[in-house]
């Protein structure tokens, strides 16, 4: 289980460099999430890198996932 943040770093590296697999590094992201929640983790710190991994993803390689935030955040306005 501790190899979970490292491998999270590595496939956002590889979706660095191939950047048509967003999605599935998005989906691949999620999956790490959903297995976090099913297994009892004792330190925080543990999954506070992957949620850190999941933002950099969606900040740095989803123009779409910003787009529809912002999109969001003027409509409310």
């Amino acid at each position: 289980m501790r190899n979970f943040p490292s491998l999270c770093s590595l496939f956002f590296l590889l979706s660095l460099l191939f950047p048509l697999s967003n999605f599935l590094s998005l989906l691949f992201l999620l999956l790490l999430s959903l297995l976090l929640e099913s297994f009892s983790i004792p330190t925080s710190l543990f999954k506070l890198k992957l949620l850190a991994d999941f933002v950099i993803f969606l900040l740095l390689l989803s123009p779409y996932f910003l787009e529809f935030f912002f999109s969001l955040f003027l409509l409310k306005e």
